[in-house]
């Protein structure tokens, strides 16, 4: 996996003209990650992708899984089915795990008409799955103007929407990744140059990850850490949300689903018994962290990578150089593990992805670090000019 390609916009094809972001978020995620409820922001944030999964291929939608939310780029004719998905996983967030999502969307044209642009690209996880990833700054400002208006796409009354997502094949039913090197660190680092030099900052920043021998070596997920419980703690949310909120027989049967699917696929996986679902475990758990995305990239570069003292030490210099150099900024959080949160399709298509925070909500963490220093920033530039 060339993780490298994502710093060369050369291997990316721009969006078209009257193609949409769309915007997904968990508002009040920081707070609910304060309560404690990481692990349901991650939930939410995946039970977008995973419907949108069940729908499209990502290499006719792609995405890219934000810790507490994601982000999509569909063409035009596809943009009411994709607003219909999703208004169906905000009721579902909603009524049984009491996140409200924010969904909205914005034009190419009219991202392009304010200076920004999005290029898409995918790197190959098998021949049938992909990690899609995006360019340029067309995404943060979509963020930003859709979170700002808040009410493009409203939600409807509880009971209308929850049809239109399929769940299918979510879950979050591995225990935390502990770090095995030293600390799990998530990171967002958002050029501040121009488009034309955003490749040489990124590749400097792989050059340090690099340094220490392949990329690879910095996955936090690996059969070395990789613990299946059982039962999961976050089982009662997995069963919550595939329930649709449809009262408490329909929440009595996704629990009994979920508790049964869990003690019969740890038996499977603990004695590696092959079967028609999974095919033969060891090779699955195998693919699992192959297809991981501790590396994604949405014109922001977000890693969770689990670093030694040195390595941390080291890419923290890099990135505050590039920073006092204006060519970055940056944010991090620190963690002593990795969580991931799971959508399977088929063992036989290899189609399954996995998506990686840091435990604690990480990226979520690390992107208020870094909406701080832009804060810090723009107080100064004001400053500077009223003088």
């Amino acid at each position: 996996m060339k993780y490298e390609n994502l710093s060369r916009i050369d291997q990316t094809k721009p969006a078209a003209e009257d193609a949409y972001v769309v915007v997904a978020d968990v508002r009040g995620s920081t707070a609910a990650i304060k309560e404690g409820r990481y692990r349901d922001v991650n939930l939410a944030g995946a039970a977008c992708v995973a419907a949108m999964r069940n729908v499209f291929s990502p290499l006719r939608v792609p995405y890219v899984f934000g810790g507490d939310g994601a982000t999509f780029l569909v063409s035009a004719g596809d943009l009411d089915l994709c607003v219909h998905i999703l208004r169906g996983v905000q009721e579902l967030s909603q009524a049984t795990l009491g996140l409200s999502l924010m969904v909205g969307y914005m034009s190419m044209k009219e991202i392009r008409a304010q200076g920004g642009d999005v290029h898409y690209g995918f790197l190959s996880w098998s021949t049938t799955e992909h990690l899609p990833y995006f360019r340029g700054n067309g995404i943060s400002l979509a963020e930003a103007t859709t979170k700002r208006l808040d009410a493009q796409i409203p939600s409807q009354e509880f009971g209308e929407n929850a049809n239109n997502a399929n769940l299918e094949g979510l879950s979050c039913r591995l225990l935390p990744f502990k770090a095995l090197r030293g600390r799990v660190l998530s990171i967002l680092i958002e050029p501040s140059v121009e488009p034309k030099e955003e490749d040489a900052v990124f590749e400097e920043v792989f050059s340090v990850l690099k340094r220490g021998g392949p990329l690879s070596r910095l996955r936090p997920v690996s059969v070395m850490n990789e613990r299946r419980p059982w039962l999961s703690s976050t089982w009662r949310s997995e069963a919550a949300i595939h329930s649709k909120g449809r009262g408490a027989v329909s929440h009595l049967a996704a629990q009994a689903k979920t508790i049964f699917e869990s003690l019969v696929g740890t038996f499977l996986f603990r004695f590696n018994i092959k079967n028609p679902i999974l095919g033969t475990p060891s090779e699955y758990t195998q693919e699992m962290l192959n297809q991981s995305d501790w590396i994604k990239m949405d014109g922001t570069l977000r890693l969770v990578v689990d670093l030694t003292a040195e390595e941390e030490r080291e890419l923290i210099q890099t990135l505050e150089l590039l920073s006092v150099d204006k060519k970055v900024i940056y944010g991090l959080h620190a963690s002593a593990a990795t969580v991931m949160t799971c959508h399977f399709q088929s063992h036989v298509g290899h189609e399954h992805a996995h998506f990686i925070d840091g435990e604690g909500g990480g990226l979520s963490l690390a992107a208020v670090q870094l909406k701080q220093k832009k804060s810090i920033l723009d107080l100064t530039l004001k400053a500077k000019r009223g003088l």
